[in-house]
């Protein structure tokens, strides 16, 4: 992940031009009583965004009194506590996936190996809605308990900032907002190009 604290339109420029092209860009403010999760006031667990996004970038143009921390951990990091059978587990899982772009089918793999042989991840807790007892729900809590044994990075975004993260490697979360001035973020999902 990448944060700069003090960005500028011309970093912003940067940072997009050297991660890939954007396939999604959504303005993203909380509103109370919204049904989405991502313009609710709650707090949010931990989960990638849609997979096609293989970067994510949010320049920060407002934020909250209170709450509103985003929150960041690496998903290999966790992944490697696990034993084998719980990874080989974990690449057998499908999990929901919210229709965004044309050909979106309605489920994606938990865990792919790309033909370079990196690992993508994609996770969201919420949307593994059909694990039955069996060695993949077992798997899935395992990963789920791992998550919790890495010590996570904590950034407050400040308006102005620009964070940048890894979208197939990184989780991030985000703790409750609070107070009366709302929160509202950029976010740009980036494809390579």
């Amino acid at each position: 992940f990448f944060h700069h604290a003090g960005g500028s339109q011309a970093a912003l420029v940067e940072v997009l031009e050297a991660l890939g092209r954007p396939i999604y860009v959504e303005e993203v403010r909380d509103t109370p009583g919204a049904v989405a999760l991502v313009k609710s006031r709650v707090g949010i667990p931990w989960h990638t965004d849609h997979h096609r996004a293989e970067s994510i970038v949010w320049l920060c143009l407002k934020q909250a009194d209170e709450g509103g921390e985003t929150l960041l951990l690496d998903g290999h990091v966790a992944l490697d506590l696990l034993s084998r059978e719980h990874r080989e587990a974990l690449g057998r899982i499908e999990l929901f996936e919210h229709s965004v772009f044309r050909g979106d089918g309605s489920r994606h793999p938990m865990i792919v190996r790309a033909s370079d042989g990196r690992v993508r991840l994609y996770y969201s807790l919420w949307l593994a809605d059909e694990l039955n007892e069996g060695p993949e729900r077992e798997a899935y809590l395992a990963f789920g308990e791992a998550l919790g044994c890495v010590e996570p990075h904590r950034v407050r975004l400040t308006p102005g900032a620009i964070l940048a993260i890894d979208n197939t490697r990184m989780l991030h979360a985000r703790t409750e907002i609070r107070g009366v001035n709302p929160r509202h973020l950029r976010r740009y999902w980036l494809a390579a190009r």
